[in-house]
């Protein structure tokens, strides 16, 4: 059972994502209007996770962090709808799910103090290999890096960032609900601090959130997919091992690349996916080396 709910977690975010490449490519094309649409929809999710976990108040040291927490968590926003503004659903989550454990284990050993083993370096080897492959494009005999994945590698940044920091402030609270209903506090005031910046603002006016009702509800289905996952992720995790259930996670990039060629038929224009031999072989390979790379860092970790 828990391998099923393993599963679910990265199919409902792949559709997310299938559904988040729509909205900022061709329904909304605004990346600040996006971002901070997704700071806001997490309130009423504040007030059940507050109301589920007892209306813990942590202490103001722990407000700063969840508050850091949740600004860095939202700006990574900016950087994921560009990246599908860009580049191909599946290329930007198969380079992600290559840098972030990268990241995550680098800014732990930093700040955690976690330590590295061989099969951390051996995992961070293939990592890199994949990464590698999933950013260069072999055309006419040279690799070309196509300068879009810059977006992602930047989202690959500030979300390991956040997973740290509640990492580092799961001992402070009760509960792990408690702890996600203050990350996504953080992330609703971070919203509206965004708004501050110069871009933000320009881009956040009225007028910017006059979409389509199709739109909105796409944006509104897109994020409960997105909450629906974590949900059987950590049911996943909490019945079944946690080390594979990590390493099934990864499994979200090959669901965006399949979906990627079934809505190619509908709009081939939008859903431009390179199919050619050579881009097949480097992101097969890319995929298996990150699968492989996970499972080496879960290995003695989880």
């Amino acid at each position: 059972m828990w391998v099923i709910f393993g599963l679910l977690a990265p199919l409902f975010w792949g559709i997310a994502n299938i559904g988040d490449r729509y909205l900022s490519s061709v329904a909304v094309k605004n990346e600040y209007a996006l971002t901070f649409a997704a700071g806001v929809l997490r309130l009423p999710l504040v007030i059940v996770f507050l109301w589920i976990s007892g209306w813990f108040l942590p202490n103001l040291n722990s407000l700063i962090w969840v508050f850091i927490s949740g600004f860095l968590t939202i700006f990574a926003y900016v950087f994921y709808f560009r990246a599908f503004q860009k580049e191909e659903a599946s290329r930007v989550m198969l380079l992600y799910y290559t840098i972030s454990p990268l990241v995550t284990f680098a800014l732990s050993a930093v700040f955690l103090g976690e330590r590295f083993s061989n099969y951390d370096l051996a995992g961070s080897l293939l990592l890199l290999v994949a990464a590698f492959l999933t950013v260069v494009k072999f055309q006419k005999g040279f690799f070309k890096f196509n300068i879009g994945i810059l977006w992602v590698l930047l989202s690959g940044l500030f979300w390991p960032a956040s997973d740290v920091i509640q990492k580092y402030l799961t001992p402070i609270f009760p509960s792990t609900s408690s702890l996600f209903a203050w990350t996504l506090a953080g992330s609703f005031i971070a919203g509206f601090v965004l708004l501050l910046m110069p871009d933000f603002s320009k881009n956040c006016k009225p007028n910017d959130f006059r979409w389509s009702k199709s739109s909105w509800l796409l944006f509104i289905i897109n994020s409960a997919l997105f909450f629906l996952g974590i949900f059987t992720f950590l049911k996943a995790i909490a019945i079944g091992k946690v080390a594979l259930t990590v390493v099934l996670n990864v499994s979200q990039p090959l669901f965006v690349f399949i979906f990627e060629l079934m809505m190619r038929k509908f709009r081939p224009t939008l859903w431009q996916v390179d199919t050619s031999t050579s881009s097949l072989i480097a992101k097969t390979t890319a995929f298996f080396l990150m699968v492989a790379g996970v499972w080496l860092f879960t290995f003695t970790h989880v």
